[in-house]
């Protein structure tokens, strides 16, 4: 599940999202262990929250081809998810890794996908996911994940508001500048024990950030054929 919040400035939006359930069935169809697929868990905190980009009759496909796995991940609007790893030397996969990256946006039926294709170079999941939220969306974000490897946080800065032009007012914070004031505060919220969304909501509204939707993700069999829209 994806619990998205947006904070009273109106300048940040933070989407949380409890991967506990999604990650062990997502190993479990690959029959993979925990304790020996540590890049294939750090991309799905990361990517499956691109999700939060796509609107109604909108998916999104990400594919990597690196020296020492294959990773593709398809979602659309309504959650349903299906993802692929085929690991070439798992055992020697780094933190920094280098692939030939293409990001398929799918719009809708009537307009051509957005396709978009590059090489990254040393990179980790954070660099990753904010390439992509740069080059697709215009949206400047970054991931945090938790020390369990079972959740993960997205920030994303909004557009600043167009009526913000006076010379006394503060100009908008930056999102460097926003994640290090709470940086330490979202780390404890990953780490927390959150048993219910009560939980989540409480302690977003201690950093001054207000639930606004929340969206299901469901695993779908590779082999299933994954219709993006009138789903």
């Amino acid at each position: 599940m994806i619990y998205s919040f947006i904070h009273q400035s109106k300048q940040f939006s933070i989407h949380y999202f409890d991967g506990t359930k999604f990650i062990n069935e997502t190993l479990k169809f690959h029959r993979l262990k925990k304790d020996q697929s540590t890049i294939f868990i750090k991309l799905l905190l990361g990517t499956i929250l691109l999700n939060v980009q796509t609107r109604p009759n909108e998916g999104i496909g990400l594919y990597l081809d690196s020296k020492n796995f294959n990773f593709k991940i398809e979602s659309n609007y309504k959650g349903h998810t299906r993802t692929l790893f085929s690991p070439k030397d798992l055992a020697e996969c780094p933190e920094l890794f280098s692939a030939n990256c293409m990001v398929s946006r799918i719009i809708s039926p009537a307009k051509k996908s957005e396709i978009f294709r590059t090489h990254l170079q040393n990179i980790d999941t954070n660099l990753l996911i904010t390439t992509i939220l740069k080059k697709i969306y215009s949206t400047n974000g970054r991931i945090i994940t938790s020390s369990d490897q079972n959740s993960s946080i997205l920030i994303t800065k909004l557009p600043d508001s167009p009526n913000h032009t006076s010379i006394s007012e503060k100009p908008p914070e930056s999102i460097t500048e926003f994640i290090s004031k709470i940086n330490t505060n979202l780390i404890e919220i990953l780490n927390h024990d959150i048993s219910q969304e009560y939980d989540l909501v409480i302690l977003m509204k201690e950093l001054d950030f207000k639930i606004r939707n929340r969206r299901a993700i469901e695993l779908e069999p590779i082999n299933n054929p994954l219709s993006f829209f009138n789903e």
